[in-house]
């Protein structure tokens, strides 16, 4: 079990705990912890164990649990508070349910706002996801733990060429979005 891939399960009405795993497993997680449930009593409990590297997988950012009154911030502070936190000890956290990844600056104030919009609403309502496109590819753990070695290995020259060997409906935008930067530089294009 890879630590660094840590799942965070948190309670509500709006996702089972059992939708919450799967859609968490699907991303990539690994260390499922659940709050409440197990040692960690609250988000700063999780925020306290990311080392540099990891990633946390949280179903939608509006689901973290924030109580008014236990906390000196509000819960829309603790929600941004949350992303400090993970960001400032060298970790990233991924939105499960619309792929989102804070490492992007504009994915990141996209999450933040979407779920200030839903706690200042009253409901913490997980995100409906991108809505236009295609709809998302479905992979195995093992898919993408392959597309993961493939992504960071040496043996590849170019993230293009890299992308050649990601499993079949990966690319390496998504790679990129998950993982953050292969170490290697882009191909770049030539103006004319």
């Amino acid at each position: 079990m890879d630590k660094s891939q840590i799942g965070m399960i948190c309670k509500t009405d709006r996702a089972t705990r059992e939708v919450q795993d799967t859609a968490l497993r699907r991303a990539g997680a690994q260390h499922i912890v659940e709050i409440g449930k197990t040692i960690p009593k609250s988000w700063r409990d999780v925020a306290n164990i990311v080392r540099d590297g990891d990633t946390v997988y949280v179903y939608g950012l509006a689901m973290v649990p924030t109580r008014r009154g236990e906390d000196e911030l509000s819960p829309s502070a603790q929600v941004r508070e949350f992303l400090i936190e993970i960001h400032d000890r060298g970790g990233t956290v991924v939105e499960v349910s619309t792929g989102r990844n804070s490492r992007n600056r504009s994915q990141r104030q996209a999450m933040t706002k979407d779920a200030v919009k839903a706690l200042r609403r009253g409901n913490r309502s997980a995100p409906t996801g991108r809505g236009r496109g295609r709809p998302k590819d479905e992979f195995t753990a093992e898919q993408i733990a392959e597309a993961k070695k493939v992504w960071f290995s040496r043996d590849y020259a170019t993230n293009v060429i890299a992308a050649k060997y990601l499993p079949k409906g990966f690319n390496s935008k998504r790679a990129w979005t998950l993982w953050g930067a292969s170490g290697r530089p882009y191909k770049k294009s030539k103006r004319t």
